[in-house]
């Protein structure tokens, strides 16, 4: 069986019963906002770096990573302000299957962040409201169910479905776009609560 079929199963079909399986993630904080994301990031690098075996953070290229945390302000073209580099460059450049976008913007403003640009792949999760203290324990109880070897989408739907109209104030303000394998889950083990 070759690289794809070993990911991807016998049938290369990836589905919430058997997902792409990321064996031991790397989780990266990539800070473009100076002194205001070094609070968001920080923050979120305590709580949810010790779920993971390594973690990288940087404030000038996108680290080497399978879960990207993104701090940065997004225009109203949608161009990444203070950086060179389109939002799918940086998905490709670090390699990351989970990208989360942590800094909150305009939503319109995301979307043309990502929209027809770029051939990247992943799981993007775009936030428009951090919710103050939600937004943590979320991201936390999310990649819980995921090292517990639970599909990224089926526990998204669990947490937080996104239904037209909805808006659950018990979670953070986000929307998902899945591109790939969707289905996403990492290798099983025990994390802290």
């Amino acid at each position: 069986m070759g690289f794809l079929g070993a990911l991807f199963g016998r049938d290369g079909k990836v589905t919430w019963r058997r997902p792409l399986v990321i064996p031991d993630p790397v989780i990266g904080f990539l800070n473009l906002m100076g002194a205001e994301g070094t609070v968001l990031a920080e923050a979120d690098s305590r709580a949810l770096s010790p779920l993971f075996r390594s973690s990288l953070d940087s404030t000038y290229q996108a680290p080497r990573c399978d879960v990207l945390f993104l701090y940065c302000r997004v225009d109203q073209a949608g161009q990444l302000q203070g950086c060179d580099s389109t939002l799918p460059e940086l998905i490709t450049e670090a390699g990351a299957l989970v990208i989360v976008v942590a800094s909150g913007s305009d939503i319109d403003s995301l979307m043309s962040t990502v929209s027809g640009k770029g051939g990247w792949t992943g799981n993007l999760v775009l936030t428009t409201d951090r919710r103050g203290p939600k937004f943590i324990p979320f991201f936390a109880r999310l990649f819980r169910r995921m090292f517990e070897g639970g599909s990224m989408l089926t526990a998204w739907t669990e947490l937080a479905p996104q239904v037209p109209g909805r808006d659950d104030p018990e979670v953070p303000s986000t929307v998902m776009i899945s591109r790939g394998p969707g289905h996403i889950a990492f290798g099983r083990r025990s994390v802290g609560a």
